[in-house]
């Protein structure tokens, strides 16, 4: 167990201010494209400053380099700074140029308590984050995306989204352009505006990589999340992910091919995990050496399905009626009637405790 130091620090708003303005405290992947507060958030926290009311305390982390990160409290500095250079106006429409010298000095003094800590593991920089968002009304998403920094949410972003490199650069995931023509528009960045799509892909990745045997797979709670997020991905595991994610790219491919798919509406039913995608992959990694098979049988299967839209209902929703949230009983009872297997294959294993989300 590491030995995790703190220290909780009044900060000056002029010294928070400067230190960020001349990059002393850096800002986190995730926090780069974070959602800006409305206006009227913004001057409400200048209101709550210049009146000296408490405020919030603010997270900085200290890495080995002695670097300072940001881990809660951005969108505060970033508003106080915005504010002294006069981006926008205080609630009584005044600019911080129009405040008298006393204004701006009782503001500049104003102090908000900065918890500072270093020492933390990866996985204690984990444990910190959610337990200093504890209460706060923040999704799953939100939450991952907070944590971009963890090998699986890494891994998501690498496969299937715009992410920034470890030089700065902006890249596209490897297969975002394919995935993108098969489930359509994928959101990245600032127009995930809850990081509700990262929070799919995720799920989906975490099948991908870490399968069925010691994990829940294909999973939308977070708790269950947590338990592989930093979990390091080793080259064998990513060539095997890799794998499971062009196979599955290729059956929907070769389906559009055959029978190319007419609209957006079609796209959406496509892109839905809980519709083909999670028994897919979740036939992928039972049967890795039974390729010509699974090809076969799903491709044949999505070609009728477009012929047919009425077998979604009829050839999976109702079958899944009993277990339709994301559990390996529902991608197993989904890849059984697909392909026509009566009674439990011996190969499968019985499904876990219900996920306790809701499918989509």
């Amino acid at each position: 167990m590491s030995t995790i130091e703190r220290n909780h620090i009044g900060r000056k708003i002029e010294y928070l201010v400067s230190r960020y303005a001349n990059d002393k405290i850096k800002i986190p992947e995730h926090q780069r494209n974070a959602n800006v507060w409305t206006e009227q958030k913004r001057k409400l926290f200048i209101d709550s400053c210049k009146r000296n009311m408490p405020s919030p305390s603010i997270l900085i982390y200290t890495d080995e380099n002695d670097e300072q990160w940001f881990e809660d409290g951005l969108q505060r500095v970033t508003t106080l700074k915005d504010f002294i250079q006069d981006e926008f106006s205080d609630s009584s429409n005044r600019k911080y140029s129009e405040w008298c010298e006393i204004e701006k000095f009782r503001f500049g003094n104003y102090e908000i308590i900065v918890v500072e800590y270093s020492g933390a593991t990866p996985e204690e920089r984990v444990m910190i984050f959610d337990r200093f968002q504890n209460g706060s009304p923040l999704k799953t998403g939100e939450r991952l995306h907070a944590l971009s920094y963890t090998p699986l949410v890494k891994f998501t972003k690498e496969m299937f989204m715009k992410y920034t490199n470890s030089d700065g650069q902006e890249m596209r995931g490897k297969y975002l352009d394919r995935a993108q023509l098969v489930w359509g528009a994928i959101k990245c960045d600032n127009t995930d505006k809850r990081y509700d799509e990262l929070h799919k892909l995720v799920a989906l990745i975490n099948g991908i990589v870490h399968g069925w045997k010691s994990c829940n797979g294909i999973t939308k709670s977070y708790e269950e999340l947590r338990e592989t997020l930093m979990t390091p991905i080793s080259n064998e595991m990513r060539d095997n992910a890799e794998r499971v994610i062009d196979e599955l790219l290729i059956i929907y491919e070769e389906a559009d091919v055959r029978y190319p798919l007419q609209g957006k509406k079609h796209l959406n039913v496509q892109k839905t995990i809980g519709n083909f995608t999670g028994a897919i992959v979740y036939s992928l990694k039972m049967f890795p050496n039974d390729w010509e098979r699974l090809h076969n049988g799903w491709l044949d299967f999505l070609v009728s399905y477009r012929k047919d839209n009425t077998l979604l209902e009829t050839k999976i929703k109702k079958n899944v009626a009993d277990c339709r949230n994301w559990t390996e009983g529902r991608w197993r009872t989904t890849y059984k009637h697909v392909f026509n297997i009566a009674g439990q294959s011996e190969h499968i294993k019985s499904p876990p405790s219900e996920d306790s989300d809701e499918d989509e």
